[in-house]
């Protein structure tokens, strides 16, 4: 049975409490059932096959918005059986590997909207390093890929990190806007002869928990 919202007598046209701190509350208690299905949870290699359809799915769309983009191939599945194996690979390590790595996704009713794949950096084992971190587009701007870096910062946070970098590539919009909004800062550009140019996004995690509030009071006062 979905939660019904309260009216309070200071209201917004629209019925949403004008306060922020009743719309706080108004908010928390206008949850659906669909609000409360969506989680994040740890993922395995039960997961190998959604999280490369997600992978793909994502990375096709983004390639198609790029100004140079390297596909000519943008069939779904014919790239689905290589990354399946891909991502089965990746899962079945963890296991075997000392330094865990950790895959998140966030799923609603059971389907997954998006995932982050994060852990050490392998050349400086003292920072820590986003792998890869795709939503479906379908769920692009919805505040799913804010949801998986929050939860994946927070987490390398509570493990002593306190330095995350992310490799991306320069020409693709989507990702390189994404970082710098979750306030990372372009920090190298590694140019080659042809093709696409990789760039790295540095943050200090010391500065999470301000960042984590300032967005906080944003989407309250907002």
């Amino acid at each position: 049975k979905n939660l019904q919202k309260t009216t309070w007598k200071k209201t917004t046209t629209e019925g949403m409490p004008a306060d922020p701190f009743f719309f706080f509350i108004w908010y928390n208690l206008s949850m659906t059932d669909t609000d409360l299905l969506t989680r994040v949870r740890e993922l395995d290699i039960n997961d190998a096959e959604a999280i490369a359809r997600v992978n793909v799915t994502s990375y096709l769309e983004s390639d198609r918005r790029c100004p140079n983009p390297e596909q000519t191939n943008y069939n779904i599945g014919s790239h689905l059986p290589y990354n399946i194996g891909r991502w089965r690979g990746k899962l079945d390590n963890l296991s075997a590997d000392d330094n865990k790595d950790t895959f998140l996704g966030v799923e609603e009713d059971g389907e997954l909207k998006g995932f982050i794949h994060y852990g050490v950096n392998k050349k400086n084992p003292a920072s820590a390093e986003i792998h890869a971190l795709y939503v479906h587009p379908d769920h692009w701007g919805a505040g799913t890929g804010k949801r998986l870096f929050e939860a994946a910062a927070e987490n390398l946070q509570a493990k002593g990190y306190n330095h995350l970098l992310v490799r991306t590539l320069r020409d693709d919009p989507i990702p390189n806007g994404f970082y710098k909004k979750m306030g990372f800062d372009l920090t190298k550009v590694f140019k080659q002869i042809s093709g696409s140019r990789d760039v790295v996004y540095e943050m200090n995690l010391d500065s999470l928990d301000i960042w984590l509030q300032r967005q906080k009071g944003c989407q309250l006062f907002g």
